[in-house]
């Protein structure tokens, strides 16, 4: 699938959401180890995080969409990638597939862009 295929149908038509949306799936590929044009928004985080021979590590994601967009991403949070299970009883759940998860780290990535870049 092109980025032009995947950021259409996450509904990507701003030049930065784009931007930005390609760059999260290129560094998704490289954290998984994966063909981008393999990635889909349909794909099931909990595949991709077996991928990831380690698990999946926010900080990386973060420092290498740092030097791709060549800005600071300082203090970001990002919405879990998986299931997480904290105090053995609670459960904070996952996005239901990968592209809901673009969509929400494009949200919050990109103000803080947007600030950067003026």
């Amino acid at each position: 699938m092109s980025d032009d295929e995947f950021c259409n149908l996450l509904g990507f038509t701003n030049e930065l959401e784009r931007e930005i949306c390609n760059k999260i799936r290129a560094t998704t590929a490289k954290e998984c180890n994966i063909d981008k044009d393999s990635l889909t928004p349909h794909d099931d985080t909990q595949f991709l995080n077996r991928k990831i021979s380690d698990g999946w590590d926010c900080q990386s994601f973060l420092m290498t969409m740092e030097e791709k967009l060549d800005c600071s991403l300082n203090g970001v949070n990002l919405p879990n990638f998986t299931l997480e299970r904290f105090f053995f009883l609670f459960k904070r759940n996952g996005p239901e597939n990968y592209g809901n998860w673009v969509k929400e780290v494009v949200k919050i990535v990109i103000p803080i862009i947007s600030l950067q870049r003026r």
